[in-house]
Order: structure tokens, then C-alpha cells, then sequence
């Protein structure tokens, strides 16, 4: 065939010219359309039996969209069973639906892919535009989910896969679908599937709204920028394929409402529902695959299809914690709770063994771990410039000692409210009483106390290793000089390891990198951070930053304090400075080989910040397996299923703080908020009654208020309008 343009004699099957990409048969050119009449007759012409020119053999009109028929044709000239899409009659004079049709020839024909459908040929009879392509035998997903119900993971995963590689080769061609529905999915008699109808495709660079300010794109499966009128881009693509996720994995679209308008609306102002509500035995992993497409906020979603095959094929899924926090950190006050640093450390440890076994689909064995407090050591030197190592070794050894897999510490901010609990905070020795007190409080196996001295230049550690089931100390003896600190620390860590009865097998396979890698090698910086925490630890925000500034200008890859920093800003309320601190933090976490608890310093804070109460709910739930007995994790989980909605989950989680801790103020008001919002008000009021008569809170003029107002509430809504008004 010679092209129009350049004279090229091209062979038969092609659709441009393959001197100059001139299209051979441009049936777009401006030509005068047939009338709605003739147009509405050669429709009705193709029926079953009828010719098309001279080449096409009708054989079924097999669907009908917006834009035209598709019907199912045999290519006499190549004697093959294929597909042709005829432009509607009424669309035929439109130039848009013409430059539309335009469009997805000229990109569908740029994508090469096994699972998109092939475009063949294209050409005009009698007036009317077709183009033909490759015929799949079987049905569209949609069918397919209409007959069978979800389908199982062992079905769906094949399917997701295939049309995530399939996308990733559109994209890369620069096109974006616009209109990914399970109606634009063929599954072939081989289970095979095949994406097609670009009918609406765009390239990268177009837009959302038509000429005339109509969104293009299917409701149930738009992504909330089409939504929006917003450019649609590959993300909008990932979007709709979570939603077809949902769909397969349970039988079910995410967004339940009346009306198309309503569905539209759900996807721009909440969250879907997640998958494993409706359908409990699909993998976690999985469930966050299809989550994570679905993001309304696009700078938390997949930014590309390759990382959604990265995902499965790890199954694992990293929710963009850190990124959270700093897209929160505008909207929202992150009020901190003592159970960043716990937090912190167990990610940290669990980190460290992840990172260093091989990686592995099956979960990781469960091996018996020896729980540890190290409590502040006693300064016996006459030094005040020392005084920073009372509990700066302390959490050196909890950092270096969390690196194991068999001894588990308890953090630094969890032995200060125990010992701050039994009033001995102030205590430079603790006598047996009090050591067994801890013991069986916090409660762990062992505790670890003491004092250092100074003598010639050196620093020697005099501590003891109490077992708590006996009650014998053991004597663990380490003396360094005064600026070999680290090795100091690395040195009791051993002993530690040896005296708590590990095995030659356990002592050699367990990790045991030098402290000055999981934390900093900069003593100045080191000692900074220390005064930085102890001011945090006594709500002295505004205090800590100084220090947290300071030991990062010791260190400028100092990660924990950089994360700290944050923490201290955001208990303030001061965001951007909060961000820029989370961000260095974020930058070394991503872009460097890091120490593993600093690394999850970073998650802490955005877990803790509760823009994503649900990733807050899964954390703190692994926590609680870790840490039973801890109030302070139980708290956290039980404030953040709150967040969450899960009142009945919430007030069985208050209820287990109150059973660790009868007196745990902040648990009571959480207990009686979630009576409240869940409708049990009789018990809402015996609660905090109960509380008032405690005199718990007498003084706290705050928590006086607060539980006022919530017993206001629920003698309110029982009817009971004079003790309201007495509370209110």
C-alpha cells in the first residue's frame, strides 16, 4: 500500500507508514460523516451472515459500549476469527468521538504486550470507521465475577499479576487507560487474561475532563483525581486496578452507597472497607496490596505498577509510614505517647534479625527469649560531668543489647515510670525489695544494676545480673578507658549474653554488631542525646530540642536524633520544623545502611503521630504479643483502635490496661469515652463515678474536666437532664 503522504510502498498488514508514520488509511481525515439515517441502516445491516466490504463476515454483535458496537467478524482475506469495533451512529459525527477513536488506535498500536489485546487494521466502508483486533475467546472479568463470586487467591493472583505487567508495559509506553474496569478485561478459555478497549486512553500528558466538562471514566472503579476532574496519570490506572482487586478477592466493590454520584463521592472523603472484612482468610500482605492501590493521597499509593510486583513477590508491603507522618503533619496534632521508645526498640530488634537472615516467604521461627530491665547505675565517682552515663549506658546496652534474638530489654522510658511508680525514681541503690518489685511489675527474668567508678583515666562498671526466680545477683565486672565508652558497652553486652545461660550455638549465631554502628560514634553527640531524652522524658519539650540540635551537629547522620528532634517538635505542635527533622531521618533510614534502631526510631514517630490508624492498630497489636504485660503498649493499641472505629476492640483494650494498671488515668477516660460511643452509657457512668470517688484524678483539674464533660454526654442521651447539666 502507498502511503498518502511519502509515496512508500508498505506492505498490507501494516497501519503506518514505515518511512514517515503517516497512518495508510486515515479514516479520521475531514470528510462529510454519513447521515444519523444511513448510519442506523448499515448498523442494522451487520447482522450475522452479512458482509462488511468485501473482508469482513459478521458473525455476532458480541457487546455495545459508549462509543460503539463490537462485533465478533471472520477476516475472509486472512480466513481469522477477530473482533471489530464500528463507531457508533450517533457518535460518527462527533469530531471528539472521532479524535477519540483516533487515539486509542494510534497508542494502542505503540503497546506490545502477551496480555493487552492486539490492534490489526483499521478502514472505512460505505462511510462508516471500524478498526479491527485480535478476538479473545471467553469472557470479561466481570462475567466471570458474576457467575463464580470471588474468586480464590489461588485464581486472582495469576490474573493480578498478568494485568500488572500488562499495565507496566502501557505505562512505559507513556499511556494511561482512563478506564480500567473488570468489563475491559478478557479472560481467555486458558485463564489467561487480556486488557483492552483504550477507547478512552489518553496519553500521560491529557487530562481528565472532556471539551465539554464531563469526567471520563467508570464511577465504581474512578480514582479520586478523575473524580476531581484532576490529571489522570498511571497512578489513576493502579487506582481502578485495586478496585478490580477487591472485587475478584471478594465479591464486593469497596464503596457501598445507592447511587453511582454517592460511590464517587465515599472514594474522595473515606477509605474504602478492607478486604479481609468481607472476606477473613486472604493473606495480610495481600490485603495491603490492595489498600496501598487504593490510596486516596497519591503520594501514598504505588507510584508504579513495577512496585506492585515487587510487593507480591515479597509479600511484604511497606505502608510509607514515614511518609504518613509528614503528610499528616499539617492536619493533625501528633501527641506522642511513652510508647514511641518501645516502639522503637522491639521494630529495631526485629529488624536486625529480619536483615540478617535470608529472606524468606515463611514466617520466621519463634525462638524463647530472656527478658532484661537495666536499671540507671549508680554515679560512685566524684565527677558531675559523668553524671550522663547514670543513664546513658543504660540505653547504650539497651540499643546494643536489642540486636539479639534470644534477650529481649525492656526500654529506658518503661523502667522510668516503673521505678517512678514505686517511688524510688530519685534512688541511687535499689535494695532487694525494690529489685524484686521490678521484677515482678515489668515483670522480666533478670535485672541488671550497679554503679561505675573512675580511677587513672578509666571507667570501670561494678554491676550484678539478678535473676529474678532465685533472687541471686551475679557479678559482671568491665573496665575500659574513659573515652573507649563504646567498647565498654560492647564488652558488658557479652557478658550479659554468657551469664543469661545462652548456648555456644546461640552466642555465635546471634547478632552482635559494635554499639557505635546501631547508634553513633560520636561520644559528644551520644552524651547531647542523652540530656536530650532525659528533658523529654520529664515533658520538657522545649528543653530537649537544644540537645537533639546538638548532637545532630555532632553528627549529622545521628538518625535517632533526628528522629527525636522530631518527636520533640511535634509534641509542640511546631510542623514544619517537625517535618524537616523526620525528613533527614527518612533520607538516612532510605538512603544509607543504617543502624536498625535508629531506622526504626523514624517508624515510631509516624506510628505514633496516628495519621494511619489502621498501620497503627497492626503495629501496636505485634507489639502486644511481644510485651503482654506492658500497660503502656496495651494503651496505645487501644487509643488507636478508638481512632479506628473498633469500639468493641477499644474497650476490651482499655479493659486489659485497667486490669495491668487499676490506676491508669488515661486508660479510665479512654474507657469511658468508648462506653459512651458505643451506646453502653450505664457503664460509661459507673466508670467515671468510680474514678471521681478514687480521687485518682484529685488535682488534675485537666482529666476533672474531661471526665465531667464525657458524664455530661451520657446521662444527656439517657435522659437524665439535670445531672447533665450538673456535669456539662
Amino acid at each position: 500500500m502507498n502511503c498518502p503522504q511519502c509515496g512508500h510502498g508498505n506492505p498490507v498488514d501494516v497501519v503506518e507508514c514505515e518511512t514517515c508514520d503517516e497512518l495508510l488509511v486515515d479514516i479520521f481525515a475531514s470528510q462529510a460523516a454519513p447521515s444519523l439515517a444511513h448510519s442506523s441502516k448499515a448498523a442494522s445491516e451487520l447482522t450475522p451472515g452479512g458482509l462488511l466490504g468485501e473482508r469482513y463476515e459478521v458473525l455476532d454483535l458480541i457487546g455495545e459500549g459508549g462509543m460503539g458496537y463490537v462485533y465478533k467478524v471472520r477476516d475472509l482475506e486472512l480466513d481469522k476469527v477477530i473482533a471489530l469495533k464500528l463507531i457508533r451512529s450517533e457518535q460518527a459525527q462527533d469530531p471528539t468521538v472521532i479524535q477519540r477513536f483516533k487515539q486509542e488506535l494510534l497508542l494502542a498500536r505503540n503497546i506490545t504486550h502477551k496480555n493487552v489485546v492486539r490492534l490489526y487494521d483499521l478502514g472505512e466502508e460505505n462511510g462508516f470507521k471500524f478498526f479491527t483486533m485480535e478476538w479473545i475467546d471467553g469472557e470479561n472479568l466481570k462475567e466471570r465475577i458474576r457467575r463464580e463470586g470471588k474468586l480464590s487467591v489461588e485464581e486472582a493472583l495469576p490474573l493480578i499479576r498478568q494485568m500488572i505487567d500488562a499495565l507496566q508495559e502501557a505505562h512505559l509506553q507513556g499511556v494511561v487507560h482512563r478506564d480500567l474496569k473488570p468489563q475491559n478485561v478478557m479472560i481467555d478459555t486458558n485463564g489467561d487474561p487480556y486488557i483492552m478497549d483504550f477507547g478512552i486512553a489518553r496519553g500521560a500528558d491529557s487530562h481528565t475532563m472532556t471539551a465539554t466538562g464531563a469526567v471520563m471514566g467508570t464511577p465504581d472503579y474512578m480514582s479520586p483525581e478523575q473524580a476531581y476532574g484532576d490529571k489522570a496519570d498511571q497512578q489513576s490506572d493502579l487506582f481502578s486496578l485495586g478496585v478490580i482487586c477487591f472485587e475478584m478477592l471478594t465479591g464486593e466493590l469497596p464503596y457501598q452507597a445507592e447511587s453511582p454520584l454517592s460511590r464517587v463521592v465515599m472514594r474522595i472523603t473515606k477509605k474504602p472497607r478492607t478486604p479481609r472484612e468481607l472476606s477473613a482468610d486472604l493473606p495480610v500482605y495481600l490485603e495491603k496490596v490492595v489498600l496501598k492501590c487504593m490510596e486516596m493521597d497519591k503520594e501514598l499509593r504505588y507510584q508504579s505498577a513495577a512496585e506492585i510486583l515487587r510487593d507480591l513477590e515479597e509479600k511484604q508491603v511497606d505502608r510509607a509510614i514515614g511518609l504518613r507522618l509528614r503528610r499528616a503533619a499539617g492536619r493533625r496534632k501528633g501527641i506522642l505517647a511513652t510508647a514511641a521508645a518501645l516502639f522503637i526498640a522491639v521494630s529495631a530488634a526485629l529488624y536486625l534479625v529480619g536483615r540478617e537472615q535470608p529472606s524468606s516467604s515463611a514466617p520466621a521461627e519463634e525462638v524463647p527469649v530472656t527478658t532484661l530491665a537495666i536499671l540507671p547505675f549508680t554515679n560512685a565517682t566524684a565527677s558531675s560531668e559523668l553524671d550522663w552515663m547514670r543513664t546513658g549506658l543504660p540505653e547504650m546496652l539497651f540499643t546494643d543489647i536489642s540486636q539479639s534474638r534470644f534477650v529481649r530489654p525492656i526500654p529506658g522510658e518503661r523502667v522510668v515510670k516503673l521505678l517512678r511508680e514505686l517511688g524510688v525514681e530519685d534512688m541511687s541503690r535499689f535494695d532487694e525489695a525494690t529489685l524484686a518489685s521490678i521484677s515482678e511489675i515489668a515483670p522480666v527474668e533478670s535485672v541488671l544494676y550497679g554503679q561505675f567508678v573512675e580511677s587513672d583515666g578509666s571507667i570501670r562498671l561494678d554491676l550484678f545480673l539478678r535473676d529474678a526466680a532465685s533472687g541471686v545477683p551475679t557479678p559482671i565486672k568491665v573496665q575500659a578507658k574513659t573515652d573507649q565508652v563504646f567498647t565498654l558497652v560492647d564488652d558488658i553486652t557479652r557478658q550479659i549474653k554468657q551469664h543469661l545461660d545462652l548456648t555456644p550455638e546461640q552466642l555465635k549465631g546471634d547478632i552482635d554488631r559494635p554499639v557505635a554502628e546501631v547508634s553513633t560514634a560520636s561520644l559528644g553527640a551520644l552524651q547531647a542525646y542523652q540530656a536530650g531524652l532525659a528533658e523529654l522524658r520529664q515533658g520538657a519539650n522545649q528543653a530537649a530540642i537544644p540537645f537533639f540540635k546538638e548532637a545532630v551537629a555532632g553528627d549529622s547522620n545521628f538518625a535517632m536524633a533526628h528522629a527525636k528532634l522530631a518527636e520533640a517538635y511535634l509534641n509542640l505542635g511546631e510542623y514544619g520544623p517537625a517535618e524537616e527533622a523526620v525528613d533527614r531521618a527518612q533520607a538516612l533510614f532510605e538512603n544509607a545502611p543504617l543502624p536498625l534502631a535508629e531506622r526504626y526510631q523514624i517508624h515510631a514517630i509516624t506510628a505514633l503521630a496516628k495519621d494511619d490508624y489502621e498501620t497503627a492498630v497492626t503495629s501496636y497489636r505485634e507489639l502486644t504479643k511481644l510485651y503482654p504485660e506492658d500497660p503502656d503498649v496495651q494503651l496505645s493499641l487501644a487509643q488507636s483502635l478508638e481512632e479506628l472505629g473498633t469500639m468493641p476492640e477499644a474497650i476490651e483494650g482499655y479493659e486489659r490496661v485497667i486490669e495491668l494498671a487499676p490506676g491508669y488515668g488515661a486508660a479510665i477516660l479512654g474507657l469511658g469515652r468508648s462506653y459512651v460511643i458505643n451506646g453502653r452509657l450505664d457503664d460509661a457512668i459507673q466508670t467515671l463515678e468510680g474514678a471521681i470517688e478514687s480521687k485518682a484524678f484529685e488535682g488534675d483539674l485537666e482529666a476533672m474536666g474531661l471526665i465531667h464533660s464525657i458524664l455530661g454526654v451520657a446521662h444527656r442521651d439517657l435522659g437524665g437532664l439535670e445531672k447533665a447539666a450538673q456535669n456539662l
